[in-house]
């Protein structure tokens, strides 16, 4: 039986796939610098697809507020360490494979079966931050898919207010 916040969630889920799949490649061309850890060591405007799981984004609710025509139509975004306040975080990164374009209903699935798995992280993270997260999907489309080589799906968790620390895994 379906609540009314499993109702919202799926809503706002629905919502997020058709702003995402417009949002995928985000721009910039400096990934971000690492410290010994892994960890990102100071802002950095950047792509999306340079990011990696765990990894904090500072401007990403008013990148999709007010796109400014970055790559692809996708907004700029900047990379910061955890600590530092942010509103976006990278949960997942699904890789779909190599070779050939699968097809949109491939990466569609891949994409859902991606959300689904991520259910019990986001209520987590919604009891942390005591408010509810919305999750972006950015998927590649065929022609990032051929001329970018992108070839995973990412998810990110849009926080309400920005935070000084990770979401719990």
């Amino acid at each position: 039986m379906a609540t009314a916040a499993t109702t919202r969630r799926r809503v706002r889920a629905a919502a997020s796939l058709v702003l995402a799949s417009a949002l995928l490649a985000a721009c910039g061309d400096s990934a971000p610098q690492r410290d010994s850890a892994g960890a990102i060591d100071g802002p950095t405007e950047t792509r999306l697809l340079e990011l990696r799981e765990g990894d904090c984004v500072q401007n990403m609710r008013l990148g999709i507020e007010k796109p400014d025509g970055g790559h692809n139509g996708v907004p700029k975004i900047v990379a910061v360490p955890c600590s530092q306040p942010h509103d976006g975080e990278i949960l997942l990164i699904a890789s779909i494979g190599d070779g050939d374009w699968p097809g949109a209903h491939i990466v569609d699935g891949e994409a859902a079966r991606g959300r689904q798995g991520l259910t019990q992280r986001l209520a987590r993270g919604e009891a942390a931050v005591g408010e509810d997260l919305t999750l972006f999907t950015f998927r590649p489309t065929q022609e990032r898919w051929e001329f970018e080589d992108q070839h995973e799906i990412v998810f990110v968790a849009l926080l309400p207010k920005p935070r000084r620390d990770a979401l719990p895994r």
